[in-house]
């Protein structure tokens, strides 16, 4: 399903051209993405703005 708005770009990161092994939600709202690439976990806030990228 797609929300329009949502992820919100960032300069940081691209979305969309790596491979996604899984995406979780926590309690919180906070979706946590985990790609194979050079940033492989993302931590997204619920307003789909980028809070943190673990290397």
């Amino acid at each position: 399903m797609r929300v329009a708005g949502w992820p919100k770009p960032s300069t940081e990161i691209i979305l969309g051209m790596t491979l996604t092994s899984d995406v979780a939600v926590d309690s919180q709202g906070f979706v946590y993405v985990a790609r194979r690439c050079a940033q492989p976990l993302l931590r997204l806030k619920p307003d789909g703005s980028l809070d943190r990228v673990d290397r």
